[in-house]
């Protein structure tokens, strides 16, 4: 990892925000409408605390729950305030923070989320979370998505050592794995790196009848030539493997909703 990449890369800009006066129903709709799992807590323009779902969850004794189904005894909601269960006077990050920074902050932190500051620390400017997307491309042109804590992402790379070509990180949102795994493909082979990939092959067609999430459990491609199925790293190794820029361009119209991807070189 570059000593001095910016921490702008991987935070979530815009955060949605609790109010201090905010009531606990109004975080639950927060948290079910955005798809967030921490809400920053402000008063006027000075972070004061910081929410998460599982503090939400806890105030009911839910053991269990669907990070964006959960129900709870709304009941409980007049028994408590937000500043009664937020985590006060959180740990903050200036914008000015680099990534090795906030990875070190992670390593030995208890906390999964990390609101970003001003130089002035009173305007709340994003989130980093404490785990992210990681993308690798190898040497034998094989891309890997994966879903890893923020403080591994040294060690990863360099134990990668000389194979690895390029790496990817993002931020965890609603895509699904298939769209993200997608949108590496479509870069990669856009700017002529040493990609072998099936779904930008000229024989593959895609398996309709056992779905195309990547490493799902399923095999998402259908080869017309093997008369197989396979997982789309099948072509790293594959002797048939033919690059169709129609596939790529295919893919790429696919895509273009997903513009917040940021790549190592």
């Amino acid at each position: 990892m570059k000593k001095r990449e910016s921490v702008h890369h991987i935070m979530a800009f815009d955060p949605i925000v609790l109010y201090l006066t905010d009531g606990l129903g109004q975080a639950e709709k927060l948290f079910k409408k955005h798809r967030v799992r921490h809400l920053p807590v402000v008063s006027g323009a000075k972070i004061v605390g910081m929410l998460s779902m599982t503090d939400l969850a806890r105030i009911s004794f839910v053991d269990s729950y669907d990070p964006h189904d959960f129900t709870i005894d709304t009941s409980v909601y007049s028994l408590f305030t937000l500043k009664q269960i937020m985590v006060r006077n959180p740990k903050c990050i200036p914008d000015s923070a680099t990534i090795k920074e906030v990875a070190e902050i992670f390593l030995n932190a208890d906390f999964h989320a990390l609101p970003v500051v001003d130089k002035n620390k009173s305007f709340c400017e994003g989130n980093c979370r404490k785990s992210y997307v990681f993308i690798t491309l190898n040497k034998d042109g094989r891309c890997v998505l994966q879903e890893i804590y923020l403080r591994e992402i040294n060690s990863i790379i360099q134990g990668y050592g000389d194979s690895l070509v390029d790496y990817a990180i993002e931020s965890i949102n609603n895509y699904s794995r298939s769209k993200r795994f997608k949108k590496a493909i479509v870069f990669y082979a856009s700017k002529n790196f040493n990609l072998r990939n099936c779904f930008i092959c000229r024989y593959h067609a895609i398996n309709k009848y056992k779905g195309i999430l990547y490493e799902s459990g399923d095999n998402p491609i259908f080869c017309k030539h093997l008369k197989i199925t396979c997982n789309s790293n099948y072509a790293v190794n594959c002797d048939c493997f033919r690059k169709e820029k129609h596939y790529i361009e295919q893919l790429s119209e696919e895509v273009k909703e997903y513009d917040n991807w940021f790549y190592g070189e």
